[in-house]
């Protein structure tokens, strides 16, 4: 009798045992997702905010945004994030093709990029940024090495 208790206190012991790991894990793994995740969200958020700045900027003579930079910081990361600009393609009278790349604030690797066309000009009447059409968006450190083209 004593074997069979001593027996049954063991297999529940490390049935207890392996549910608390699995537990520890579990919150482990999802706590290392959501960081992933507000990452993402952040370099997304850099990047809208980039868009956003260039197309409602008054239109350089020239048309370029080359050179043009965006600082985000994050309000749930606290992490800063740099957005540069180029042209994806020469400028026009009528619309830009540019292209954004996300680092961390002070360089290093490519978080993210994205290529738009904006449309600065309806018929004959111009309108800085009157429509913007978003051509690639990528997030995360494994972006392509060249983005999708936009129509001309």
């Amino acid at each position: 009798m004593l074997i069979f208790v001593l027996a049954t206190i063991l297999f529940v012991s490390i049935i207890g045992l392996s549910l608390m790991s699995y537990t520890v894990t579990s919150g482990k793994i999802a706590a290392r997702l959501t960081g992933t995740s507000k990452t993402l969200h952040a370099i997304d958020a850099a990047l809208e905010l980039g868009l956003n700045n260039i197309r409602t900027k008054p239109r350089p003579n020239d048309g370029s945004c080359t050179g043009e930079t965006t600082n985000y910081t994050d309000s749930q990361t606290n992490e800063s994030y740099t957005v540069q600009c180029s042209d994806g393609a020469a400028p026009t009278e009528q619309r830009r093709i540019i292209d954004l790349i996300v680092t961390k604030a002070g360089g290093g690797i490519t978080l993210g990029q994205a290529r738009a066309k904006i449309t600065d000009k309806v018929f004959s009447t111009a309108i800085a940024g009157y429509s913007v059409e978003v051509c690639d968006w990528q997030l995360g450190i494994d972006v392509a090495p060249t983005l999708g083209t936009c129509t001309a």
